[in-house]
């Protein structure tokens, strides 16, 4: 098995890798996510899915992602934050 170089493949990851509407319905009903809510994604890419979920509930988001070419992807904003880490060393 090979590692995937996910610098490399940032930049058509962030263009062709979309967001599952029916993904977000069910995180935001079996989480119960609100405005109140904070949430973590780790291994967050492009942050494109925690983005969505800021968006649609008004949580605040933290993402973690440890390729440097898909967290120059992540719109952020006064609701989400990406900082670099890993699964093994989340820096929180």
């Amino acid at each position: 098995m090979t590692e995937t170089d996910y610098d490399a493949i940032a930049d058509t990851y962030s263009r062709t890798r979309q967001v599952s509407e029916h993904v977000i319905a069910e995180l935001q009903s079996f989480c119960s996510i609100t405005t109140a809510s904070r949430v973590l994604e780790v291994g967050c890419g492009t942050a494109n899915l925690i983005h969505a979920l800021v968006d649609c509930t008004g949580c605040a988001g933290w993402g973690v992602e440890p390729s440097e070419g898909m967290r120059r992807h992540a719109r952020v904003n006064s609701r989400l934050n990406v900082c670099r880490g890993s699964a093994d060393c989340i820096p929180f």
